[in-house]
């Protein structure tokens, strides 16, 4: 029946975020900031160059660029420029000049050239090119003429070409020819064939999605193709690390080897210096004495070299894990950028066909009902084959109350008893267990403990499902009545802040992942469904999070 019941609540939930998504898209485009609406020349052309033509263009720019730091022209009509300064950690950037005599008046023109420019120069893919010309162009025109922004991220060479009136490029073809400097940002790794050359986050910031979403369609065709071009970087990027870590593995095998045979040596020295003592002869001793010498200089210069190599390799590891929390930082970057798009495909569609789309929701409904009442039947099913949720893979987790406090607080202890045989397995050594609320999954069992009193600090604790001894305990103050759920492979909880109630997440190593920004009620339901987590907010409203970062979607107040 609870279950049923949370169906209706969930189909009253729809219902809201329909409504409040038809008006979403209204919001967005109603801002008033500045709109990147590109207004191009409508009336007719004595001649019409062709796409070839167009793309020709880029092509020769990219065939004469040779040099960095120096400008190549086609004429006085488009210039390109590699602003390259290996001092600094700012961006390099490549410049496309529209200069004074070009006739360029539709900005799919300007494109075609930069992207067949990107096309050759940097061997992406047509396609590819085409997509990151787009958001060039919307890169730029975002902040023409916005030197200061440009001077917080690109290199010396790089402002020095552009002012107040050049920067970037304008939204009207009659600004372009002589006062435009489309400005792409490079990365350190920009070479021909690598997909990584652009920086893709950077020509898609908060502020260029912004202005995509404006539009009609809302740029999801060409957010989807550069999330692609995202995936791609990432596939490259982890193959590289892979490759790079394999050569490090090797070559710290190498190093120990040699340190190993350093350690011989010294060893065989140190007993032939024994050996010299006992020599009578004068002469004989000092032959032997000049010998050693002249192997402790050889050992010595081999530790010199041994040291050096090592604090080489060092920096290879130091220099590999920031490549690969920059990877990890990208992969956030496209999950989110796919839940964004995930969003705006259902704006777009509630107001193309608005009836179509609440059919489709109330079929869904439909259907979660129709599975809820089959997941029913099934847990009636097991309840009377007598399973628990506390029973996993034959063995039954018991958790014995020793004492109930005030406020919520047990004293309890953890038994495992295998449930084929009826006999006691372990006995968790854990004297610091309160709450009655844990989880049992493939990793272990998840409890709430404190830190010496029920005063102190509750922390998640997990322990070992076949010996129950901790293996990890986390750090954050978890209230001690708190649900503890499991959730694609995450763990949830709620954090005790002061006197104030959040939900947190935790990866399954008990870190705490993020936390909601909302307040939460301390005795709260929580619920899930695809992208979303239900909860009750501190003053008992139902709020919807997203499930990836525990962000408001929305709030709905249940008062009637």
């Amino acid at each position: 029946m609870k279950k049923l019941l949370s169906v209706l609540l969930f189909t009253v939930l729809l219902n809201s975020l329909f409504f409040g998504l038809v008006v979403d898209v209204d919001e967005i485009r109603s801002t008033k900031d500045f709109n990147v609406v590109f207004e191009n020349y409508t009336g007719t052309h004595a001649s019409v160059d062709t796409v070839s033509d167009i793309r020709a263009i880029g092509f020769r720019l990219s065939d004469m660029q040779k040099n960095a730091n120096s400008t190549y022209k086609f004429g006085d009509k488009y210039s390109i420029v590699h602003a390259i300064d290996q001092s600094t950690d700012k961006y390099d950037s490549i410049i496309f000049s529209i200069d004074k005599d070009s006739r360029v008046d539709h900005i799919d023109n300007v494109r075609l050239i930069v992207s067949s420019y990107l096309e050759k120069k940097l061997g992406y893919k047509r396609a590819d090119a085409a997509t990151l010309a787009k958001f060039a162009t919307f890169y730029n025109a975002v902040y023409r003429g916005k030197v200061d922004y440009f001077s917080t991220k690109y290199n010396a060479p790089t402002l020095s070409y552009i002012d107040t009136t050049n920067a970037g490029i304008s939204t009207k073809y009659s600004e372009w020819a002589g006062k435009t400097k489309l400005i792409i940002p490079l990365t350190e790794d920009a070479k021909k064939g690598n997909i990584s050359s652009l920086d893709t986050s950077e020509i898609s910031d908060k502020n260029v999605v912004t202005e995509l979403r404006k539009t009609e369609d809302m740029g999801i065709e060409d957010r989807k193709d550069l999330v692609e071009i995202k995936e791609k970087e990432v596939e490259q990027k982890k193959k590289e690390a892979l490759k790079t870590e394999i050569s490090i593995d090797k070559k710290q095998t190498e190093l120990d080897k040699k340190s190993q045979e350093i350690a011989k040596k010294e060893d065989k020295l140190a007993e032939e210096k024994k050996a010299v003592e006992t020599i009578q002869d004068a002469s004989e001793k000092q032959k032997k004495e000049q010998e050693i010498a002249k192997k402790e200089e050889a050992i010595a210069q081999e530790k010199e070299k041994l040291t050096t190599e090592q604090t080489k390799l060092t920096e290879d590891k130091t220099t590999l894990e920031t490549k690969k929390e920059e990877i990890a930082k990208k992969e956030e970057e496209i999950a989110q950028d796919k839940k964004e798009i995930k969003k705006d495909e259902t704006i777009v569609a509630i107001n193309k066909d608005p009836e179509k789309v609440k059919k489709e929701l109330e079929k869904k409904s439909e259907e979660l009902t129709k599975k809820e009442e089959e997941l029913q039947t099934r847990e009636d099913l097991l309840k009377k084959k007598e399973t628990d949720k506390n029973i996993f893979a034959g063995t039954l987790f018991y958790l014995k109350v020793k004492e109930y406090m005030s406020g919520g607080h047990y004293n309890n202890e953890l038994y495992t008893i295998n449930v084929a045989t009826n006999q006691l397995e372990h006995k968790s050594e854990l004297n610091n267990i309160c709450g009655n609320k844990y989880s049992v999954f493939k990793d272990g069992v998840l409890l709430i403990v404190h830190q010496g009193s029920h005063e102190t600090d509750h922390n998640l604790i997990l322990v070992n499902r076949e010996t129950l001894e901790p293996k990890i305990q986390g750090k954050d103050n978890v209230f001690w009545r708190s649900f503890i759920e499991f959730k694609d492979e995450n763990i949830y909880a709620i954090l005790k802040q002061g006197d104030k109630y959040y939900l947190g997440k935790f990866d399954d190593k008990l870190n705490l992942l993020c936390q909601s920004v909302e307040r939460v009620d301390q005795d709260t339901f929580i619920s899930f469904y695809e992208e979303y987590i239900y909860i009750n907010g501190a003053n008992k409203d139902v709020l919807i999070l997203n499930k990836s970062d525990l962000t408001l979607v929305k709030k709905i107040g249940l008062g009637m």
